[in-house]
C-alpha cells in the first residue's frame, strides 16, 4: 500500500503510519515477549504490520484516487486456498518432523504448489460455474 501512496506523491501519511506501527511493534514486543517468549516477538511484529496495512488500505480512497486493489471474488479464492494450504501444512509438519530439517524445504515447496493449484483450480471452477449459469439464463 505504501507504494500506492508514494506514487501519488503522498509520503507524509504512510510515514506517519509506519512510525506509529514501529511504536506499536516496540510496545507489543515488550508486552508479549514477557508473556509468550520469542513467539510474542513474532506476533508483535505481525500485528504491527497488519495495523499498518489496514490503516493504509482504509484511508487509501480518501488520500489517493479511488482504486480497487483486489476483487472480493479473488480475495475469497486466495483466502480459501490459504486455509486449505494451512491445513495441508499442519498435516505435512507432523509427517516431516521425524526427518532431517532439509525435508522441510520439500514440504514448503509442496505446500506452495498446492496453494497455487488450489487457487487456480477455484478460479477455473468459478469461471465454469459462471458459464453454466449464463447458458441456463
Amino acid at each position: 500500500c505504501m507504494y500506492v501512496y508514494y506514487s501519488a506523491k503522498n509520503s507524509k501519511f504512510p510515514s506517519f503510519v509506519t512510525g506509529t506501527s514501529v511504536f506499536i511493534n516496540v510496545g507489543l514486543n515488550l508486552l508479549l515477549s514477557h508473556l509468550m517468549g520469542i513467539k510474542g516477538v513474532a506476533y508483535a511484529t505481525s500485528l504491527a504490520a497488519v495495523f499498518s496495512l489496514v490503516v493504509l488500505a482504509m484511508f487509501m480512497k480518501q488520500k489517493v484516487a479511488e482504486i480497487r486493489l483486489i476483487s472480493l471474488k479473488n480475495f475469497l479464492i486466495v483466502f480459501a486456498a490459504g486455509l486449505l494450504s494451512w491445513r495441508f501444512a499442519i498435516a505435512l509438519r507432523d509427517f516431516f518432523a521425524k526427518y532431517n530439517v532439509w525435508f522441510n524445504v520439500i514440504a514448503f515447496a509442496v505446500i506452495f504448489m498446492a496453494f497455487w493449484i488450489m487457487a487456480y483450480g477455484m478460479e477455473y471452477g468459478v469461471k465454469i460455474l459462471k458459464k453454466v449459469t449464463q447458458k441456463r439464463s
